[in-house]
């Protein structure tokens, strides 16, 4: 109530307090010209400061409160006790928050006019601002004075003692003023909290109860009530009140995500679902009360299949209630990527971006699961997009580089590599990937020189980088450059990881063209044993290691078996199986 009569007092203040405040002083002015019929009604000073003070008013209105404090100022040089001056110039002070610098002006209009409530109210507010309560206290009761039958004043001197946190005394006179207007649904409401806040429960219990026998058909107060015996945890109580609303208001979404609240926390899971439903088929639900839900069961419906079925129909509903909401889509989505169903999460992400395509998080999400497919047409063309509308995002050139790669245009991916490169500025891991993509685009335009430097690039910027490190020791091997570089290279990476296929079997391949092949045998075998079989590039590298050994029926053999498990094969693998011979 107290920001009620700031907002009133500071309307007053702009816009009507002049014309009442020289209605006033003009009222006064003649009080006095009554009593000192010596002074002229023409009197030169008297015309001076009506003239001014309209000119202070004037600019004030106009919104020039510098200008308008000078006249003002001017005008109390020719009379100090000016009422209306004096409270003009607290009124700009309180406008501009100059609460301190307010208050001798506005005592100065008071002593002018002890009676004028607008005067009294504006020194009031400047008070409340400066959390002087006490002083703020005796006004109001002057206030309450001068006009016995203003109700608003009472509620606003329990708000100054709710401010002191004063509760006992705040209550005291809202229990005055029902004397006089009886029950109101405001004081009420207000005492209920104040005796929660007192820790009282059972005269807040009282305080409502006695607010419905006067409003037995309000729903709202039921509500209360529910929540009131929930706090003395009283739930059958609880329940019937909550039921009393159902009565009232069938429809009414709060009470349905209250009572959904209510079951879960009895245990019944699916009487508090059901509440679920109809709270999420109900558009007036916000959209945003329904993803916090949504968020609590992302957890919960991770690894329990009668939650996740739940979380999907509540998805459904939200969709359904919100159809145009990018928030209820990409929330679904969410919930797809995380079950990998990404083709679905796909679609989800792109009704997202048709409803809002501002967000980057959505873009990255989006170009991810495209990676993921490896739909590779549509990661180019979407990276190019999210480009257009981030062009310094360099993440994008990475994501749009990649799809360019695996569509064998590698002198595009180069240009997009090199451009994404230099808007990475602190990320030396996001630079270092900038640097492996340019190594391989290099590798695949058989560029050794210049693949070799932006590998070196790559292992230096980052040498924690132990994918760009074994991506590097294979084109070396593939390419039958610098094998003792190499050898370094892959060494470092199986130290940290010795049991990944991808990285031993770039090892076995550095010791097949090192015509080690007794060593490249017992790798590739070991292998095997990892899984390495389920690799068409692993199968074909161990068929390459045979032929070599001189078991040339084998190796045919594993080129046969490599074709059809498919990969990432060399260009020969069909002239091999046809010539069975071994071919560079």
């Amino acid at each position: 109530m107290i920001k009620k009569v700031i907002a009133i007092f500071f309307v007053f203040c702009w816009l009507f307090t002049p014309a009442h405040l020289l209605y006033a002083q003009k009222n006064k002015d003649k009080k006095k010209k009554n009593e000192q019929s010596q002074t002229s009604i023409y009197d030169a000073d008297r015309v001076k400061l009506t003239n001014l003070f309209c000119d202070a008013v004037t600019q004030k209105i106009i919104g020039n409160l510098d200008q308008a404090l000078i006249k003002f100022q001017e005008c109390l040089k020719l009379d100090a006790t000016h009422g209306a001056t004096n409270y003009e110039i607290a009124s700009i002070y309180f406008i501009t928050q100059k609460y301190e610098a307010s208050l001798p002006y506005f005592n100065a209009a008071i002593k002018a006019d002890p009676a004028n409530k607008w005067y009294l109210l504006g020194y009031a507010q400047a008070l409340i601002e400066l959390k002087k309560y006490k002083d703020c206290e005796k006004l109001y009761k002057e206030l309450m004075k001068l006009e016995p039958e203003n109700h608003e004043y009472v509620l606003d001197l329990a708000d100054i003692y709710i401010a002191q946190k004063k509760y006992k005394e705040a209550i005291g006179w809202f229990d005055q003023l029902e004397k006089r207007i009886g029950i109101h649904p405001e004081i009420s409401m207000q005492k209920q909290k104040l005796y929660e806040g007192m820790g009282k429960p059972q005269a807040a219990l009282e305080e409502i109860q006695k607010l419905i026998r006067v409003f037995p058909n309000n729903a709202q107060y039921y509500g209360v009530l529910a929540e009131v015996y929930l706090s003395m945890n009283k739930k059958d109580e609880a329940l019937k009140a909550y039921e009393k609303v159902i009565e009232l208001e069938p429809d009414n979404p709060i009470i349905h995500l209250a009572l959904a609240n209510f079951y879960q926390e009895k245990g019944d899971i699916n009487k508090s679902f059901e509440y679920l439903k109809l709270a999420f088929q109900n558009p007036e639900v916000s959209i945003d009360d329904k993803v916090k839900i949504m968020l609590s069961y992302y957890e919960i419906s991770q690894h329990n299949n009668l939650r996740k079925t739940q979380a999907y129909e509540l998805l459904d509903l939200m969709i359904g209630a919100h159809p145009n909401d990018p928030k209820a889509w990409s929330m679904k989505g969410d919930y797809l990527v995380r079950d990998r169903r990404f083709e679905e999460a796909i679609s989800c992400f792109e009704t997202v971006n048709k409803f809002d395509n501002s967000r980057y998080a959505i873009w990255d999400q989006l170009l991810r699961l495209y990676a993921e497919t490896r739909n590779w047409a549509m990661l180019a063309k979407r990276s190019e997009e999210a480009i257009e509308l981030f062009p310094l995002q360099p993440l994008l050139y990475l994501y749009n580089g990649t799809a360019w790669m695996q569509q064998k245009n590698y002198s595009k991916a180069l240009e997009v590599f090199s451009t994404g490169k230099e808007l990475v500025l602190d990320a030396r891991d996001l630079k270092s990937e900038f640097y492996a993509g340019m190594g391989d685009a290099y590798y695949r335009l058989k560029n050794y020189t210049e693949m070799e430097k932006a590998y070196e690039n790559a292992v230096n910027t980052d040498p924690l980088n132990i994918s760009a490190k074994n991506n590097y020791a294979y084109h070396l091997a593939k390419a039958n450059r610098n094998l003792t570089r190499a050898q370094e290279l892959i060494n470092d990476v199986l130290k940290q990881q010795p049991q990944n296929v991808f990285y031993l079997d770039t090892q076995g391949y550095i010791y097949f063209r090192l015509k080690q092949y007794d060593k490249a045998r017992q790798v590739f075998e070991e292998l095997l044993k990892l899984g390495g079989d389920r690799f068409g590039e692993i199968l074909e590298h161990y068929g390459d290691v045979l032929f070599f050994i001189g078991e040339k029926q084998k190796a045919l053999e594993y080129w046969e078996k490599a074709n059809a498990a498919g990969g990432e094969l060399s260009e020969q693998i069909n002239l091999k199986i046809t010539t069975q011979q071994w071919h560079e």
